[in-house]
């Protein structure tokens, strides 16, 4: 239900194809890509990573991979600098991919009024929020058991057994109280990176998942 296209699964394969490539370099590889991908998950078509010997190069990107994460919490609401913002640009720039940094307040007050609009419309989809308490793991120790689904604590929220957590989802999972939350995120960040591309076919989203990656890490 959250991604029927599987969208985001083969944006998430570019994230760790370019990983992938990184850590090849840091090792005296050079990795090329070939995207060869098809979007029904028939199995037909994969994402190759040619590598021919290289100068081993440790690059910022390769040292960050430890560290890297997504953080979803209230931001600090300090701007960044303009050279900070152009180094942004040009580790994620890339073949097929555009980048557009918003900063200014009055854009990101537009880009959050459809964020809260179109979380209300999933929030209040009930085929949605069978599927979101089927793969949170509220614990770590069921994350660890399971071996898949997202871990709660990736999202800032307490360990708990997994039936409180399924109950407490399903009572404060409304458009209110989670758009409340996203309005923090959003007004206290330095800008918001939006990443399209110039197709939408699943090559190009594992391109976006590249760029997007270099630009995290």
């Amino acid at each position: 239900m959250v991604d029927p296209d599987d969208h985001h699964l083969f944006v998430s394969l570019g994230c760790a194809t370019e990983n992938l490539v990184q850590a090849a370099r840091a090792h005296g590889l050079y990795g090329g890509v070939t995207a060869n991908v098809r979007g029904d998950l028939t199995g037909e078509g994969l994402i190759r990573v040619g590598t021919t010997r290289a100068p081993a190069f440790r690059s910022p990107l390769f040292e960050a991979m430890p560290s890297r994460q997504s953080t979803r919490t209230e931001y600090s609401g300090r701007p960044l600098a303009l050279s900070g913002l152009d180094l942004l640009a040009c580790a994620s720039a890339g073949a097929g991919v555009h980048l557009q940094l918003c900063t200014a307040a009055a854009d990101i007050e537009r880009i959050l009024s459809a964020v809260m609009q179109a979380n209300g419309m999933q929030i209040q989809d009930d085929a949605f929020r069978r599927e979101l308490l089927q793969w949170i793991r509220f614990n770590r120790a069921d994350a660890l058991r399971l071996g898949d689904g997202l871990y709660s604590g990736a999202s800032g929220n307490p360990s708990v057994p997994a039936w409180i957590g399924r109950l407490a989802l399903d009572v404060l999972l409304t458009p209110g109280c989670d758009g409340d939350k996203y309005a923090v995120q959003i007004r206290s960040s330095a800008g918001i990176a939006v990443f399209s591309s110039e197709l939408n076919d699943p090559a190009h989203w594992v391109a976006v998942g590249r760029s997007f990656q270099r630009f995290a890490l």
